[in-house]
């Protein structure tokens, strides 16, 4: 529907930029009939329906394969939206281009060929699409919003459109944001989940089912490092992989084995969940295994499993080495090591990127941008450089012919440093590791060695 960045394809990009010749995928958004992906060398392509700009390429032409938008240079994310794009750049700018009179208004063009700047005060670093409004995640933790309100999807206590940005009440120190259909989701330092909007369905989680147009605390939740919201659903991740599901469930798409509602987060029997996404009325799980999962509606094969069939608990889709997943309304996508692209669902506008406007029930790669290359893959010289056990549980040895000072970083999923060690390696050197189980990417740094190492921890 909309989606977003994330901070783990964002950071995994920093890792991998090794060299020019290095190119590969490092984010991508789907949203409703189009889809967005950044090259590591900061090119960005787009593809699908474009009525009157959303791909930003300056026509309003769509595409069914993908085409290079030669007037967007270096955006750290783009989160694609209904008929419209927002962009993030590296220099914390925000750009708009598309067409949606809700949230482009302001602007003074609807029907934006090209990118057009949105102004705004402070450091702005995620930025999240709904439907018909826009959210934006500022560094010093607040919330700020725009577009249609008719259900307080803006929380700032009103009912009012504004096509302005304006900041939500009563919400401090937020970390990540994602925005659905005509709600809002936020995570807040201390890892409780906060929601506004619209609640027909119990999608704010809060036990209710009337509208906010303030900020509500999601009930049950905690330690949450991951939200998704869904057309008229919701879900999060906790620090420990588990899911939590809210919300509309009629076609099965809070994947607990049943087709029905709930205003409270329910816990999901599906763990090991190191990202999740929400479209329409179907999501995609990616585990930490590198596996992804589907559920819920499946009428043009979102699931991804090979099955048009409408399922209420996980299946796996027909895909493995994946780092990153991304939902569109009836499409989605996901990125696998290689940094290569691929993409399943409905294809009627183009949104797959396969030079066709076919449905596809199964991961299908997208080609013709972004030049592929192993995502994790050394890049050195001819050094004999090995990491085992892997998967490893206290420990791990590190393998070298090449005796020199080496330092590794150890981030998570998402992005954050989170262990620095640095030694004088000989071969078979130990590493004691305190790491909860998880995946993890090891970056390894010497004078000659310069490598990128994922390392599960069970």
């Amino acid at each position: 529907m909309k989606k977003q960045s994330y901070y783990f394809a964002a950071f995994l990009a920093l890792l991998l930029c090794f060299g020019a010749d290095n190119v590969k995928s490092q984010q991508l958004s789907a949203g409703y009939g189009h889809t967005h992906a950044i090259c590591t060398d900061g090119t960005v392509w787009g593809w699908g329906y474009t009525d009157k700009g959303a791909l930003g390429n300056g026509s309003s032409t769509g595409s069914v394969s993908p085409v290079l938008l030669s007037q967007l240079s270096n955006f750290w994310t783009i989160s694609a939206g209904h008929g419209y794009s927002i962009g993030l750049k590296k220099d914390s700018t925000v750009w708009a281009w598309g067409d949606n009179p809700s949230v482009l208004s302001f602007t003074g063009t609807i029907g934006i060929l090209v990118p057009k700047q949105i102004v705004m005060a402070g450091k702005i670093i995620a930025v999240a699409t709904g439907n018909n409004h826009v959210l934006v995640l500022k560094s010093d933790g607040t919330v700020w919003a725009w577009g249609s309100n008719f259900s307080g999807e803006l929380g700032n206590g009103l009912s009012a459109s504004n096509f302005v940005p304006v900041k939500v009440s009563n919400l401090t120190n937020v970390v990540a944001i994602d925005a659905g259909g005509g709600h809002s989701l936020a995570i807040l330092k201390d890892g409780s989940v906060w929601a506004w909007g619209y609640n027909a369905s119990g999608q704010l989680g809060n036990g209710l089912t009337t509208n906010s147009n303030i900020p509500v605390k999601v009930n049950t939740v905690f330690n949450i490092r991951a939200v998704a919201a869904g057309n008229i659903f919701s879900m999060a991740v906790n620090n420990d992989g588990i899911l939590w599901c809210w919300g509309d469930n009629s076609t099965g798409q809070l994947g607990l084995g049943n087709f029905v509602n709930s205003s409270v987060p329910v816990l999901s029997t599906f763990t090991g969940v190191a990202q999740v996404d929400a479209g329409n009325q179907h999501a995609i799980a990616l585990k930490y295994d590198g596996t992804i999962w589907g559920w819920g509606s499946n009428s043009f094969g979102q699931v991804g499993n090979g099955s048009i069939v409408t399922t209420n608990v996980p299946k796996k889709a027909n895909l493995i080495d994946v780092t990153f997943v991304a939902c569109g309304l009836y499409h989605s996508t996901a990125l696998k090591n290689d940094g290569s692209l691929w993409t399943w669902g409905n294809n009627i506008s183009g949104e797959l990127g396969d030079g066709t406007t076919t449905v596809v029930h199964s991961p299908k790669k997208v080609s013709g941008m972004c030049l592929i290359a192993n995502a994790l893959d050394e890049r050195s010289s001819d050094i004999n450089f090995e990491v085992f056990p892997n998967p490893a549980s206290d420990h791990i040895i590190i393998a070298t012919e090449n005796n020199e000072p080496i330092r590794i970083d150890i981030f998570n999923l998402i992005g954050e440093k989170i262990q620095m060690q640095q030694n004088d390696f000989t071969s078979n050197t130990r590493i004691d590791l305190h790491l909860p189980v998880g995946v993890y990417f090891f970056l390894m740094k010497g004078s000659t060695l310069r490598s990128v190492k994922k390392i599960i921890i069970q």
